[in-house]
């Protein structure tokens, strides 16, 4: 679904850390993590050779991009998940470097798709405590100037009242640019619908 040009808010699964919408060389950069230019012209070429009637849609115009910050006005944290079999599980969450403060960044059951259509109720559920931190490839630093990117592929769903489109993001990966070597890198993915 094109959601370019469209002021979507951000999703209700940051609301407990200060959000803005990413800009400029930050936001390309996070963006060609996801989907580089020759991934996109492939897509292209391959939308062509099938001879499809709909219109061709860049992943680039299906997902938005948000900075994650502390309310305290820091900008930099750390990025916690479960450590399972050494990979790096949900919920997520971002801890400040500056005050220590720490918000849910993502669960599956209770943020995305499948969370905002499911039958049941959502509800909190129990988890390992989220204690791996995510380390950089290149550098092996923890502290990251956090981003999430959501992606909207799928087609509009029916919303539920009192429930916003920016919600029903059908992935989500978190990661930013590492502090100690300046890499942009997107290490946490999941699929939501």
């Amino acid at each position: 679904m094109r959601i370019t040009g469209i002021e979507i808010p951000p999703p209700s699964c940051l609301a407990s850390v200060r959000v803005t919408r990413a800009e400029g060389d930050f936001r390309q950069k996070l963006i060609e993590q996801f989907v580089s230019d020759v991934d996109d012209a492939e897509s292209l070429e391959r939308h062509r050779k099938l001879e499809r009637t709909e219109e061709w849609l860049s992943t680039r115009d299906e997902l938005e991009v948000w900075r994650v910050g502390c309310p305290c006005g820091d900008e930099k944290g750390k990025i916690f998940g479960v450590g399972v079999d050494q990979e790096f599980s949900a919920p997520v969450f971002y801890g400040c470097t500056k005050c220590a403060a720490r918000g849910l960044i993502f669960d599956p059951s209770l943020h995305g798709y499948n969370a905002e259509t499911a039958k049941k109720k959502k509800k909190v559920r129990a988890a390992p405590p989220a204690k791996a931190a995510l380390h950089c490839r290149g550098c092996k630093t923890t502290v990251w100037r956090p981003a999430v990117v959501v992606t909207y592929q799928g087609e509009p769903p029916n919303i539920a009242p009192g429930r916003g489109l920016q919600d029903y993001f059908d992935a989500i990966l978190i990661g930013g640019q590492c502090i100690g070597c300046s890499n942009f890198a997107l290490r946490y993915s999941a699929e939501c619908a």
